[in-house]
């Protein structure tokens, strides 16, 4: 009986806070279902309770695709050694040091 109810005062996808409270699961059913739920308070939209993406981003791929990452060859390459960092000052050291040797 309830569900009936709450159908009846949904108008189109607009739904006042009480009867979105009072029949919480229902609207969430609704939004896993595609429809998208507007709470309403006095008359104004106050909330949008929207459906899951369909497609969840992926940086990552999209990166791939847009030319702008290139993925790995090889992944059984060894990484070099952990540095011991004594401080900030150390570490810019290290990295102008380093740059200048791979310059010349």
């Amino acid at each position: 009986m309830r569900r009936k109810r709450a159908q009846k005062q949904v108008h189109g996808e607009r739904v006042a806070v009480r009867e979105f409270r009072t029949n919480l699961a229902y609207y969430v059913d609704l939004a896993n279902r595609g429809q998208a739920v507007t709470i309403i308070k006095n008359n104004r939209p106050v909330a949008r309770l929207m459906p899951p993406p369909e497609k969840e981003l992926d940086l990552w791929q999209d990166l791939i695709q847009a030319g702008s990452l290139m993925p790995a060859k090889r992944r059984d390459r060894k990484l070099p050694p952990k540095l011991k960092i004594k401080s900030a000052a150390a570490v810019v050291d290290t990295l102008y040091r380093n740059r200048d040797e791979e310059r010349y």
